[in-house]
Order: structure tokens, then C-alpha cells, then sequence
């Protein structure tokens, strides 16, 4: 083939923005429609995580999309904070229920179609009834998800991590590393044991890593620009927080705002 067409063909390839590469009709596209990277979770003793090979050890951290079984923790850096997300669940759990109401952006219920919800809010979420603490200090019927996008260090493959109840604390931390660390630093991920007199169960713990070779940052910034527009849906499959026990194993008031 002529080189000089090559070329000339290269150049205008690369004058195009990056719509122009994608197919026509996007805005036909449904929720679920586009393949969003996998979810990072705990398997939790009495809800260990099925991978298809077999259960998942109680503490472990499972790539929900491979199947892959991190025992002792993994690497990741958080490349972008998404929105916050809500769900409401029944009072009375089983893993049949629909959720109650739930907010892709945690301002408004969702509304649409293609999600089964039983008793959708009007909205908006911060004056609902149910995302309120009691005058007693129970914590509201409506948990708040945090939601990151991170970089699993050893494939540079993407994952989410949604953290909620119990682990918002866990939240903060994550958030306090990425924000002072940047993309220069790893952040190893780990699962933490906790129990008092109602029962056991992991939480996520994260501490500073790893000083990042500067083509790995490189690499990493791509990634982050490539999927910064990723659009988050609440999380209604990771139930391990209003299932690990009939009676909650955990402070609940953990769940204060931040």
C-alpha cells in the first residue's frame, strides 16, 4: 500500500474527536445496555461470594467479572469518584425483594425502566422521610453508596468499588489517600475482621502502597480520561450489608454523613 495514503489517513484519523468512533444510534442505548467494568466485594463468612469454582474464603476480595480471589488484598488506585447512590430495601430482607426506592445520583428516586422498584420516593433524596435520622439516632432506611473507579495495579484493569453502612468510614479513608496521594501512589486494599457479640464480618481497610513508575502513571491517567464519563447505577446486587445477620452485627450509626 502507498505510504504517503497511509499516512494521510493516519493524520485523519487522529483528527477525529472520540464520537466520531463510536457507532451511531448511542442515545437508543438502555441501562445495561453498556458493559460497565466489574465490582470489587467482600465475601463475608455467612455470605460468601459464589465465583463459579467455588466459594470464596470469608475476607477475600472477588473481581465479580473474572472470578479472581484476592486473600491477601489487592493494589488499586482510584483514578475517579463517582456520584453517590442510594438504595432502600424492605424492613424485613430476603434476597427475593426488590429494592424499595433507589437514586443513580443520590438527589433523585429513579424512575424509569428496565429496574424493578417497589415503592418508589417522590423525591427529592435529601428531605426524604427515609434518608433521615431518627430522634433516637437510628440510621436511615435509605443507605448512601460511595463509589469509586479504580485501577487494579497488576492487569491496569478497571473495577468499581462501592462501599456503604459500616463501610463509609473505610470511605473516607480511601478518599483522604486518593485526594493527598494523587495518581503517583498505589492504595492496597484489604478486608479488615470485626465482631462483637452478634456476630462476624470484614470490612474494607485501606492503607498507602506503592510508589507508581512514571509509564505507569502515564498509562493511568488514559485510563482515567478514557472512562471519567462512565455513568454510575446504584449497586442492588451487593446485599452483604442488610444480610450478613437478621440482627444488624454492626453499629449502624457508623453511617453519618461526610
Amino acid at each position: 500500500m502507498n505510504t504517503d495514503l497511509v499516512l494521510k489517513a493516519e493524520q485523519l484519523l487522529a483528527q477525529l474527536v472520540p464520537s466520531d468512533l463510536l457507532p451511531g444510534g448511542m442515545e437508543n442505548l438502555e441501562p445495561g445496555d453498556t458493559g460497565m467494568p466489574p465490582r470489587l466485594r467482600i465475601s463475608q463468612r455467612n455470605r460468601p461470594i459464589d465465583t463459579g469454582a467455588g466459594e470464596a474464603p470469608a475476607g477475600s476480595i472477588v473481581n465479580t467479572l473474572t472470578g479472581e480471589i484476592f486473600e491477601a488484598g489487592v493494589e488499586i488506585v482510584p483514578i475517579v469518584f463517582f456520584p453517590t447512590t442510594r438504595v432502600m430495601w424492605p424492613p424485613t430482607f430476603s434476597a427475593e425483594n426488590d429494592p424499595m426506592c433507589l437514586s443513580d445520583d443520590g438527589e433523585w428516586p429513579y424512575v424509569g425502566v428496565g429496574r424493578k422498584v417497589s415503592d418508589p420516593q417522590s423525591g427529592p433524596c435529601e428531605s426524604c422521610t427515609y434518608a433521615q435520622f431518627g430522634d433516637d439516632g437510628t440510621p436511615p432506611t435509605c443507605k448512601r453508596q460511595r463509589n469509586f473507579l479504580v485501577l487494579l495495579v497488576d492487569s491496569m484493569e478497571p473495577a468499581i468499588l462501592t462501599l456503604s453502612s459500616t463501610a463509609l468510614k473505610s470511605a473516607r479513608t480511601l478518599t483522604t489517600l486518593a485526594r493527598t496521594q494523587g495518581l503517583r501512589k498505589s492504595v492496597m486494599f484489604t478486608a479488615r475482621e470485626m465482631d462483637n457479640d452478634k456476630g462476624r464480618w470484614h470490612v474494607p481497610a485501606f492503607t498507602a502502597g506503592n510508589k507508581l513508575a512514571a509509564p505507569v502513571v502515564l498509562a493511568i491517567i488514559e485510563q482515567r480520561n478514557e472512562l471519567a464519563n462512565l455513568i454510575i447505577t446504584a449497586d442492588v446486587d451487593d446485599v452483604e450489608q442488610v444480610t450478613i445477620d437478621p440482627q444488624p452485627d454492626f453499629e449502624e450509626s457508623d453511617e453519618l454523613p461526610f
